[in-house]
């Protein structure tokens, strides 16, 4: 996850300033996540807070706004950034520090590569927030790249690749699985790792947390739920593609190669 900081020309006047919000990540607007729910603290833990809705889309790859705060006074502040799955889990979230002194413009990159990722390592350790697979401080981001590290890229090709309808690419050192909203036929969409899935996912993975779930990948296959007399296939199996097939439940081996965790890939079916 990667935060970077632009600073507008504009103040808002005696009142206080204004914050944008935006978000950049490879998680599957519309389908891994369909809420998001951004805090503001200040030093004195007075809390502001907006939740936005979020719909199918692939402009968060690029960075897509989230929330604007208005009056805002000048100061350090925490802004914290919640993406909620479908069914009201959090799929991920990413704190970061911020000092305002005019109009601001904050971009928070949330990657794929943090699933797993929990932070700090080490009690009393200061990196509590990760970034591109690794724990780093929270005001590490653009205007901060000291703080950072090691970026966990330079181009796309010093990324792991992903599915055939994503492309890995690198944006301030972070890497990314820009997936194409457009590869795949109806119902199915793009999961960036899982491939063309549908027409809905069970993506366990969660973000930052060992308590929020197996930190593993999605079931790699279309896992459909009551339909045409079938009642639920999906068979938690990371390694099937689970399709309702004339009224019985089909679940075919995932493509050899998908990734399904800890290092392991698909294999006849099979994790391996």
């Amino acid at each position: 996850m990667m935060l970077s900081v632009a600073l507008l020309a504009a103040c808002s006047g005696d009142a206080g300033f204004e914050l944008f919000v935006d978000v950049r990540t490879d998680f599957v607007a519309g389908r891994e996540f369909d809420r998001a729910q951004v805090s503001l603290v200040d030093a004195r833990d007075v809390v502001r807070g907006q939740t936005a809705s979020v719909p199918i889309t692939d402009a968060f790859v690029r960075g897509a706004r989230l929330a604007e705060f208005a009056d805002v006074p000048p100061g350090p502040y925490l802004v914290t950034i919640e993406l909620l799955a479908p069914d009201g889990r959090r799929l991920t979230e990413r704190s970061t520090q911020i000092d305002i002194g005019e109009d601001t413009a904050v971009t928070v990159s949330m990657a794929r590569s943090c699933i797993g990722v929990v932070c700090p390592v080490d009690e009393g350790d200061p990196r509590t927030q990760c970034l591109g697979g690794r724990c780093v401080e929270p005001r590490c981001g653009e205007n901060d790249l000291a703080s950072c590290g090691e970026p966990e890229c330079i181009t796309g090709a010093d990324c792991e690749p992903g599915a055939a309808c994503a492309t890995p690419t690198c944006v301030y050192g972070v890497c990314l699985l820009a997936y194409d909203a457009d590869s795949c036929v109806e119902p199915l969409w793009c999961h960036p790792t899982a491939g063309c899935t549908g027409p809905t996912v069970g993506d366990d993975a969660s973000v930052g947390d060992a308590s929020l779930g197996d930190a593993g990948p999605p079931d790699a296959g279309a896992d459909v739920g009551p339909d045409a007399g079938c009642g639920d296939c999906n068979d938690f199996d990371i390694c099937t593609r689970d399709a309702c097939v004339e009224a019985t439940c089909v679940h075919t081996p995932a493509s050899d190669g998908t990734d399904c965790g800890g290092g392991q890939t698909c294999l006849d079916g099979v994790c391996t």
